[in-house]
């Protein structure tokens, strides 16, 4: 009889640890009941302990069609994939198989709704056409903002280099001005001392014929 109880005592304790020991999931991007508006690449899933690099998952839709990954990843308690095509409008389930960290096989499953369209390819070529011509018309624009910057910049030494004409014109006008002063004075000199040497000789002459 003790033998028994002490074998059930045992296993009271013992199945608690074990059931403690068991992995869950934590979070997940996109999380359980989201409402996406964009499309999705990428799943990620967090657990509360480490997982085991045989983990994996799935992405089915509403119609049971299995979406691939291109590749999962396992980093201690984080189990990312990357889709091999983005996950547009509808609803999506992602359903789970680790081994957590006691070495047990755990499942589980979330669900999320996408609601974004993926751009068409038509879509994406009109739109990189738009950006081509959105920046040939930033170019142009640089282009005329130049051209005129040059226009101006010759406009502004036309008008430097016809001031500088006109500043030597009116130099030389005043040196021709002052030559002319300087002159007049001389000649006015000149004419006095003609007139006054006329004057001496008419006088000299008459008081000699007297």
């Amino acid at each position: 009889m003790k033998r028994i109880l002490i074998m059930a005592a045992s296993l009271l304790l013992f199945f608690p640890t074990t059931t403690q020991a068991h992995t869950y999931l934590n979070d997940s991007n996109p999380q359980a009941g989201a409402d996406v508006g964009q499309p999705v690449k990428e799943i990620i899933l967090y657990f509360d302990t480490k997982v085991e690099p045989q983990s994996t998952f799935e992405v089915v839709d509403e119609a049971g069609e299995v979406y691939q990954t291109s590749s999962t990843n396992i980093e201690k308690n984080v189990m990312s994939g990357t889709m091999t095509e983005r996950l547009t409008t509808g609803t999506y389930t992602v359903n789970w198989d680790i081994i957590g960290a006691d070495g047990h096989l755990i499942q589980g499953s979330f669900s999320f709704d996408v609601h974004a369209d993926q751009p068409r390819p038509e879509q994406e070529a009109n739109g990189e056409a738009q950006g081509e011509n959105r920046s040939t018309s930033v170019e142009h624009t640089r282009s005329e903002e130049q051209d005129g910057t040059e226009i101006d910049e010759e406009k502004h030494a036309e008008s430097l280099e016809s001031d500088s004409t006109d500043t030597k014109t009116l130099s030389q006008n005043a040196s021709s001005h002052a030559h002319q002063e300087q002159s007049f004075p001389f000649i006015t000199m000149m004419s006095i001392i003609v007139l006054l040497g006329g004057s001496s000789f008419w006088y000299v002459s008459r008081r000699s014929n007297g």
